[in-house]
């Protein structure tokens, strides 16, 4: 046992260490000025919140990490224009979402994020031409909207293996007289569960 949590202090003060330097390399990109950036990241190094949670061996510091440097994405995002803008967006959205699987309770803060983000545009914060020009924006603007269905296509499957309700029209759907016999419907269900991430159990009541 004291093995175990000598493992987790070492694990935690890596997962700690990485999210003070990421900290610090988009506070630099952000308001540009090094003084500043090391200010801040010496700052919230030794925040009383960062240290607690060091000692504590919790998943708050995980959680609040991530949506923190997801904020620091959206408000690069915001305060200059780019090419990739959607890029940083589409990854502040996915430590948002990491970080609310490890700790529901920050859905207050990611809640916030939109309105905290609107205080940092600036003059140079426009779109760039790949998004107002032709025939670049219908590019890049099918790109995005492919993303976004194949991102809506597996949020509707993982939806449809995890509700109660629409879980016996899966189970249906599978198990068609296409397949050959029950067991390999069975396997071929179970195969199907596993990559949605749920059980044979869950999709056969059983």
């Amino acid at each position: 046992m004291t093995a175990l949590i000598r493992w987790a202090r070492v694990l935690v003060c890596l997962m700690a260490t990485g999210l003070v330097l990421v900290f610090g390399l988009l506070v630099r990109a952000i308001v540009r000025d090094w003084r500043l950036a090391g200010l801040a990241t010496f700052a919230f190094a030794f925040s009383g919140g960062m240290q607690f949670h060091l000692r504590m061996l919790r998943s708050e510091m995980l959680a609040a990490g991530l949506v923190v440097i997801g904020l620091l994405f959206l408000l690069l995002a915001a305060r200059r224009a780019t090419n990739y803008r959607p890029l940083l967006m589409g990854a502040a959205a996915f430590l948002c979402v990491i970080g609310y699987e490890n700790k529901v309770h920050v859905v207050f803060l990611i809640a916030a994020l939109p309105i905290i983000c609107l205080m940092f545009g600036t003059s140079e914060s426009g779109s760039t031409e790949i998004w107002t020009t032709k025939p670049p924006n219908v590019y890049a603007f099918c790109a995005t909207l492919f993303i976004a269905g194949i991102a809506a296509v597996l949020f509707v499957c993982a939806f449809l293996c995890s509700n109660s309700v629409t879980r016996p029209v899966v189970r249906w759907l599978i198990c068609t007289p296409s397949f050959s016999g029950a067991p390999a419907c069975t396997k071929q269900a179970s195969s199907y569960g596993s990559g949605l991430g749920c059980s044979r159990s869950q999709l056969f009541g059983g």
